[in-house]
């Protein structure tokens, strides 16, 4: 009894799979409209109840063949998957928007001047002239004969002095000092007159003489007196004291 159920119950799902298939396909004739409809209008017990009733005082024992299942399920047709295209990167745009820019919060300060020039400093003026004159004796006149010479030509000069003191003045050397380069050179002093006791009267004195430059260069001569000694002054470790001014002269080799 068991397997006429089992039996009905597999013509019942064959018969509504037929009717699945039919609707999918869009071929099912008017017939088969009214099975589905039939089968789909009788319930799953009403069967039961009928094949209990149809096969009721039947043999147990008959073997019906067996139910061949039809898949209904269609499967959903496959969608393509579209290719992918290419799609180009975006180029960066700069930006259009300059920034300002920042202005400092205040002026940045001047530069410094420049430095100020210093003029080149001058050489210093020469030693004014010794001062004239020693125990009132003086030069009125010292007169050089020329201002151009040789090498070791005679230079003649002369010269006058006078006493203002009243009485005699003693003295040990009286003569012209030659300076060259503004330099005295002792060495070439020359010696017009000397003495250990010698004098000048109140009258004064007058004399003539020459000197004789060894080297070529630019001089001054001048009349000087010493009061320190015959030896010391003639030696050239006394004190000369000048009794006129400088008078130029230039030797040539």
């Amino acid at each position: 009894m068991k397997r006429m159920i089992t039996s009905w119950g597999a013509i019942l799902l064959l018969v509504v799979g037929l009717a699945g298939c039919a609707q999918d396909d869009g071929s099912a004739d008017t017939d088969s409209d009214a099975v589905a409809s039939a089968a789909t209008a009788t319930t799953v017990d009403q069967v039961f109840d009928d094949a209990g009733d149809f096969n009721e005082g039947e043999d147990d024992s008959v073997l019906y063949p067996p139910v061949v299942i039809v898949e209904t399920n269609t499967p959903p047709p496959v969608t393509a998957t579209p290719e992918s295209t290419n799609t180009p990167e975006p180029t960066a745009v700069p930006p259009t928007n300059t920034p300002a820019p920042i202005q400092p919060t205040s002026p940045p300060p001047p530069p410094p001047p420049p430095p100020t020039a210093v003029p080149p400093t001058e050489p210093p003026p020469p030693p004014p002239p010794p001062p004239i004159g020693a125990n009132g004796l003086v030069a009125s006149s010292f007169i050089v004969d020329g201002s151009e010479f040789k090498a070791k030509d005679s230079i003649w000069f002369e010269f006058d002095i006078s006493n203002s003191t009243g009485g005699d003045v003693g003295f040990n050397s009286l003569g012209v000092m030659p300076k060259k380069d503004g330099v005295d050179r002792p060495e070439w002093y020359q010696q017009s007159y000397s003495g250990e006791d010698s004098k000048i009267r109140t009258g004064g004195f007058s004399w003539k003489d020459n000197i004789k430059l060894p080297e070529a260069g630019d001089y001054t001569l001048r009349l000087v007196i010493c009061f320190d000694g015959l030896k010391v002054c003639t030696t050239g470790g006394g004190t000369f004291h000048s009794l006129s001014g400088e008078v130029p002269v230039t030797v040539r080799s």
